[in-house]
């Protein structure tokens, strides 16, 4: 498998990872490499709760619906789950990313640590006004980008938002 060897801490804090790896078809295999097992109720939010340690199982981040930070923007503007914004970040996602070399990695890395910023997010007294900033910087200026058909500066922007949220969260 390409990309072998790349490794991420595991989602619930354990003291070991969960190893990473990209096959030839771009598809995302994960490993748990913990001493121990855990049970899904156990695991909530690791995404091989439940899975036998130490064999590899493919990793399939969601093919609709999703772009958590964007939704939680477009609730806080009051929009619904189906408006013009979320119906093109899906299908940027779903077109473009997934058609790239690492952009089946680039999606399971969202979608693993995308709850945990709105977690932190949604702990703040200034939550609200966190996603409408959001929505001005994430969702529209990307939207903007899309629309020009500049999609490799439409990734640029959303992974810079993204890595700035993951850092400080």
């Amino acid at each position: 498998m390409a990309n072998e060897g790349n490794t991420r801490p595991c989602p619930l804090g354990r003291p070991t990872d969960i190893m990473y790896r990209v096959d030839k078809n771009n598809d995302v295999w994960g490993m748990c490499l913990r001493a121990f097992g855990c049970s899904k109720s156990q695991g909530s939010g690791c995404p091989l709760a439940g899975k036998t340690r130490r064999q590899w199982h493919r990793m399939k981040p969601p093919s609709s619906g999703g772009c958590l930070i964007a939704t939680a923007c477009i609730e806080a503007k009051g929009l619904p789950d189906d408006c013009p914004e979320l119906n093109t970040l899906r299908l940027f996602r779903d077109e473009y990313i997934k058609s790239l070399p690492n952009g089946n990695e680039l999606i399971v890395d969202y979608y693993e640590n995308a709850p945990k910023i709105i977690n932190e997010i949604n702990k703040s007294a200034r939550a609200r006004e966190v996603y409408l900033d959001l929505y001005e910087k994430l969702v529209l200026e990307t939207l903007g980008l899309i629309q020009l058909e500049k999609n490799e500066e439409a990734l640029r922007n959303l992974l810079k938002i993204y890595n700035n949220l993951k850092h400080h969260t």
